[in-house]
């Protein structure tokens, strides 16, 4: 590592400055607080595609791309002077009655709902392509921060305003999908369209048929089910695109991959008129998904704002530039004038390197773990001045009366020392009412610093003016160069109009090679796992297609795997036919007796269609439906406790260990009717004596094990049932209110599932009619006066309560409500929030009118009774 030829300063607030006072480090606040952060929030997800021509499908390995051709554009702005260039914009407030040929009233929108005045030269250079105009499929690649979700958001606006079609729009995780329908929301309202969310339990399947044209927001999971609905229903050329946020993961291992390969795949398969558009940061084989979804490709390396990358081993930092023979160049050694006692707490140098920023900036600093995040908060604190709690006090005041009130009175300790400070932690242990009031709050500039773990850099968008990512491991895996990028990729996102920064800590000298190595290598390569050894993506694929009927024989699967991503990539041979022999041998797919045919044709069973139907995973199947047929004959009614039994994702219950201590003490608590189901499940008190004295130990039974699990995890369930909470819950189980919020959600999300699974098999209509109507309870456990209020974006159980306690009872009154009003009546309520609610109640009245409607006009197509009675009789009535 060299010294630099210049020193650049770190970007600390000048009205701020630092002074150690003995052994604390004081952060004395410069007079102005932090401006709202909420427009930085980078511009959102969603697309277009023009009127389009059917045209044949061509096979991916017979396509090429054009990389040097005109469709495929690629710009390079990495110089500052380009950054400069492109940060002119273009603006988008013309005389023009129209933008991009939609109507101006989406100028105004984009102005009043996200401040966005101007597009970025790339984003019209992208919009404008031949390629779209033409409805090709796209691939389009920039940078994290680059402004992709607009470019894809106007084309989704085209497609439903323009060409009155569907559209269909995939994200990885059910967080953004809430966060893209509520964005949508307000253009809904004004521009005369339906949003509907596909997540967790939500979603109806098939969907409704509707006179407006919809956006359908999901998971990768949900809208696979929604496809195959639409195929069914010989539909889904009312699609005309599907929007494919972070492409990449089509290359994730544990299923999900898999999952978004092949439902790419039957998109291209049954409607090769729906336009397909994919949006991810940098690829290093662009061109394998390009050749798979037959796309042209646009990429660009633009950032709206610099980011200046820093490494800090031991005392000294560098700063990483790409492309040089020696990226490091020395930039300046540490110097915070920590005491004996703080480098001794704090060897890392977190306090001041924070301290640079906040609170006049935001900062993310990603731990290792969900306990390093909560115990790098405390030791924030421990060492921040008292005087930076005078920092937007009443937000913050504000703040903890909220999280207060969602639980109840119940507050974990370690925020309620921290928020004072500005200071908070963000991992998978919060519930989602405390992760949703936490990522408002950073956004407005509440919170000014969250420890959080990798998972929010792939999740909702929290920019930040500095990240530090405290060490190159996540958990106990060095960190992958895709990690580290999203990780950094938050630092200095649109809006802040200032650079960002990023700082890696090498904890360890034997990590420096691999830093090394890790900053100058490519992006991991997009690779296929449809084939991987055990894998079960390749017969969930096969059961499909056979289930949908798009492939009957073994040579119809044939052509079918050329259209994949693994054939793209030649990943080897498959053998189909023992893939397809093995799913007959399990009962999953059977021979049509059928002699016309020169080959065997395939048809899927009961069992095969209640399992693709359904999204239950392949290799649960047998174990679902062994406990649903035992359930069947024996399920006791006298309570939900059995039903919520089968609720339980067995994957939730393998991985779960009670504490047999408070399990065998909560068993002596149990009524007769849940005794009822424990004695039918073979679960008793004295087996529990055993397991909490360690006596089973030694004479383990996996299965017993899991059923004890299970049984627990449902009693859980049935406690959520009650007028209660999910800290008191947690409390009574002794487990964080982490795992409860996320064995709520899972269990309604597989409680949606089994309705779907039990609704083909016959044999099980009455667990089909009870898993319905426990779906709904599962959504909300909650007071039912509260179920209508909660239905709305943003309001969770706290918000609710305060709404029903001013006088806002229903949708309607909601609806009708002046924000300002709204605002007064409801302690410390933001106007802007008081309009999202407002907006939100709107469009639930609105979309149930719009679906009113539609049954009219069904009904309008009925015959009048005279004519019914003409044509049944066959001579008209006197």
């Amino acid at each position: 590592m060299r010294k630099s030829r210049r020193a650049p300063k770190l970007h600390a607030n000048p009205a701020s400055t630092i002074v150690f006072d003995n052994v604390t480090p004081v952060l004395i606040a410069s007079s102005h607080e932090n401006q709202d952060r909420s427009h930085y929030a980078t511009q959102t997800p969603l697309v277009k595609r023009s009127k389009k021509s059917p045209y044949a499908l061509r096979s991916p390995l017979s396509s090429t791309v054009r990389e040097t051709s005109e469709h495929t554009l690629q710009s390079d702005a990495a110089s500052n002077d380009a950054h400069s260039k492109q940060s002119a914009n273009v603006e988008l407030f013309s005389d023009s009655d129209t933008f991009f040929g939609l109507p101006s009233k989406v100028r105004e929108l984009l102005k009043e709902n996200r401040g966005i005045e101007k597009l970025f030269d790339w984003q019209c250079e992208c919009l404008t392509l031949p390629s779209l105009k033409q409805s090709k499929n796209l691939i389009y690649s920039l940078p994290t921060s680059g402004g992709k979700t607009l470019v894809a958001e106007i084309l989704v606006l085209q497609q439903l305003l323009l060409h009155q079609k569907d559209v269909i729009c995939i994200f990885p995780f059910v967080s953004i999908v809430q966060e893209k329908v509520q964005q949508l929301i307000p253009f809904a309202n004004e521009l005369d369209f339906i949003v509907e969310e596909y997540a967790g339990s939500r979603g109806q399947i098939p969907p409704k048929n509707r006179r407006k044209n919809t956006v359908f927001i999901g998971t990768i999971e949900k809208i696979h089910i929604l496809v195959n609905s639409l195929i069914e229903m010989h539909a889904l050329n009312k699609i005309g695109l599907v929007v494919i946020d972070e492409l990449h993961m089509v290359g994730e291992r544990g299923g999900r991959g898999c999952n978004l390969e092949f439902l790419i795949t039957k998109i291209r398969h049954c409607s090769p008129i729906t336009q397909l558009v994919g949006m991810s940061a940098t690829l290093s084989n662009i061109n394998d998904l390009a050749q798979f979804m037959d796309a042209e490709v646009y990429t660009n390396s633009f950032r709206p704002v610099k980011l200046a990358e820093f490494v800090k081993l031991s005392d000294d930092i560098y700063e990483y530039h790409h492309g040089e023979e020696n990226p490091f160049i020395f930039n300046r050694k540490v110097s915070f004038g920590y005491s004996q006692q703080q480098v001794f707490k704090d060897p890392d140098h977190i306090v001041g390197l924070v301290s640079e920023v906040i609170p006049d900036f935001s900062c993310l600093v990603f731990c290792q773990s969900k306990k390093n995040c909560e115990n790098v908060c405390l030791m924030i604190c421990n060492f921040m001045p008292s005087s930076l709690k005078s920092v937007k006090y009443e937000q913050r005041q504000a703040l903890l009366e909220e999280l207060e009130s969602d639980a109840d009175g119940k507050l974990c300790e370690v925020l309620r020392k921290c928020i004072p400070f500005g200071v908070a932690y963000h991992h998978s242990g919060l519930t989602m009412d405390e992760r949703k009031a936490i990522e408002d709050a950073y956004l407005r500039g509440t919170i000014c610093l969250l420890c959080c773990t990798s998972t929010l850099a792939a999740g909702v968008n929290l920019p930040a003016k500095r990240v530090i990512v405290r060490s190159p491991y996540v958990g106990a895996s060095f960190i992958s160069k895709t990690q580290y990028k999203q990780m950094i990729g938050r630092a200095g996102r649109t809006g802040f109009g200032v650079p960002g920064e990023s700082f890696l800590i090498i904890n360890k000298p034997n990590d420096k090679n691999k830093v090394e190595s890790l900053l100058s290598e490519t992006v991991e390569k997009c690779s296929s796992n449809l084939l991987d050894v055990g894998s079960t993506g390749l017969k969930n694929m096969i059961l499909s297609v056979v289930g949908l009927k798009v492939c009957t024989s073994l040579s119809d699967l044939k052509d079918f795997m050329k259209l994949t991503l693994a054939a793209v990539q030649n990943k080897g041979c498959c053998n189909l036919e023992e893939h397809l022999n093995e799913l007959v041998v399990i009962g999953l797919i059977q021979t049509k007796d059928e002699d016309e045919f020169e080959e065997p044709q395939f048809e899927v069973t009961s069992l095969g269609a209640a399992c693709y139907k359904s999204s239950v995973p392949l290799d649960a199947v047998k174990f679902v439906y062994e406990e649903l047929r035992d359930a069947s004959t024996h399920l006791v009614v006298s309570s939900h406790l059995h039903l919520l039994y089968l609720c339980v994702p067995r994957e939730i219950a393998l991985d779960f260990t009670p504490d047999w201590n408070t399990y065998l003490k909560n068993f002596g608590s149990l009524d007769g009717r849940c005794l009822e189901v424990a004695s039918m499940l073979g679960v008793s008190e004295q087996m529990l004596v055993q397991k909490s004295t360690g006596l089973l130990k030694r004479a383990r039974s996996t299965e017993m094990d899991y059923v004890l699990s299970k049984f627990y995890l449902s009693l859980m369930l049935y406690e959520l049932m009650k007028p209660t909470n999910i800290w008191l819950v947690s409390d009574i189980f002794s487990v964080t209110r982490g795992v409860t919020q996320n064995l709520l959600s899972s269990a309604s999300s597989f409680c949606f599932h089994l309705v779907k699974f039990t609704e083909c098999l016959s044999e099980f209509w009455a667990l089909h009619e009870l898993f319905s109507k426990l779906q709904g309870r599962l959504n909300f456990t909650v007071n039912q006066d509260l179920v209508p209020l909660m239905e709305i974006p943003k309001v969770k159980y706290g918000r609710a309560k305060q709404l029903l306690n001013a006088g806002y009872k229903n949708l309607t009154l909601i609806a009708n409500a002046d924000a300002a009003a709204m605002s007064s009546a409801i302690d410390k309520l933001p106007l802007v929030v008081a309009r999202e609610i407002i907006n939100g109640a709107r469009f639930i009245l609105t979309e149930r009118l719009d679906s009113l409607k539609d049954e009219i006009e069904e009904l309008s197509k009925i015959p009048s009774f005279k004519t019914l009675n003409e044509t049944l009789s066959g001579s008209p009535v006197i």
